[in-house]
């Protein structure tokens, strides 16, 4: 939140070039619910532009930080291959 409220008076500003670039940028926080769930986000960029975002709590509970690393990267391997 306080990311939000620092940011909320400046101007988003998308832009594109001719890289015509596909990138995903993906994510994940370890053991972030109350629950103890990890949490993955992703990002799906053209250029300067973000196409696709996502943000989405993981099902199973994992005994190592770098679980949901792997778990994010196979979860949008699978949803966007």
């Amino acid at each position: 939140m306080n990311f939000l409220k620092n940011t909320r008076d400046e101007i988003l500003t998308l832009g594109a070039d001719n890289s015509q670039e596909l990138k995903w940028y993906v994510d994940a926080a370890f053991a972030v619910h109350p629950e103890m769930k990890s949490h993955t986000g992703a990002v799906f960029t053209l250029g300067k532009g973000a196409i696709i975002s996502n943000s989405t709590k993981q099902k199973s509970n994992v005994r190592s930080s770098t679980a949901p690393e792997f778990f994010s990267f196979y979860l949008f391997k699978q949803l966007h291959h």
